[in-house]
């Protein structure tokens, strides 16, 4: 089972999705590496946890369409 499959609801399989429809796998694959090197930056820069992006747009439901 693929890790996006086990967590849908998450930023990154999100992403992954939204950019697969419009421009296919290779260019989700580095839309997601970017994302998850560019989190990586911040948390250590920032010394801060991790937050998850999107809990706020995931809280209304009408924005759930990018997970379907």
């Amino acid at each position: 089972m693929v890790n996006r499959e086990r967590y849908p609801d998450r930023y990154a399989s999100c992403l992954y999705n939204r950019v697969r429809r419009r421009r296919g796998h290779a260019t989700a694959i580095g839309a997601v590496a970017r994302h998850l090197a560019e989190s990586t930056y911040w948390i250590l820069t920032k010394k801060e946890p991790y937050r998850e992006c999107g809990i706020k747009v995931f809280a209304d439901e009408s924005m759930r369409a990018c997970l379907s």
